[in-house]
């Protein structure tokens, strides 16, 4: 029995794409991107005044009503948390969770 690799049986599936396809996939890849970097830019946000304000994960968690370790993931950019537990963490921080404009979008 022959066997390929992943790369090799997902590079002959993508040659198999029409134009369309290959535009939509990468255009699902972009934003996924920007969704993932999002997530990572708002954890070490977190991350970065729960230790300047010299709180522990686990006071952070306590105070803001959630698992440790969910607190852990956010902060690692690997969680989803919803607006209410980004709000209740902000809470716990002594912060409030805002949304800017960004101006340089166009």
């Amino acid at each position: 029995m022959v066997t390929r690799s992943y790369r090799d049986a997902t590079a002959a599936a993508k040659a198999q794409w029409t134009p369309e396809v290959q535009e939509f996939s990468e255009q699902l890849n972009a934003e996924l991107r920007a969704e993932v970097t999002a997530q990572a830019a708002i954890g070490r946000e977190l991350a970065s005044l729960r230790t300047e304000r010299h709180l522990s994960q686990k006071a952070v968690a306590t105070a803001a009503h959630i698992q440790q370790a969910d607190l852990s993931r956010i902060e690692r950019g690997l969680g989803n948390p919803t607006a209410e537990t980004l709000t209740r963490i902000a809470g716990a921080l002594g912060a409030r969770l805002t949304i800017v404009r960004d101006t340089s979008a166009a």
